[in-house]
């Protein structure tokens, strides 16, 4: 596999959480979860084996754009 589609939504806890290194010691399983995540990601992207693509959808609107589109509207 070489590229991977990475698809969150608006208000994401999860994704938040790890952004922000949140305290996740209450909830083990996700923890685990988003550490392997995102070393195993990191690792993948610094060896240039992998390409990320990210996605966001808006709930309230149901509207998906790319990272690409986020980053060119700011």
């Amino acid at each position: 596999m070489n590229d991977f589609v990475v698809r969150g939504h608006s208000a994401c806890g999860a994704v938040t959480s790890l952004a922000e290194e949140h305290d996740l010691s209450a909830t083990p399983v996700i923890a685990c979860r988003l550490r392997h995540a995102d070393a195993t990601t990191a690792r993948a992207v610094a060896d240039r084996t992998l390409t990320l693509h990210g996605w966001i959808c808006d709930v309230a609107t149901g509207a998906i754009e790319t990272i690409d589109d986020v980053a060119a509207a700011a």
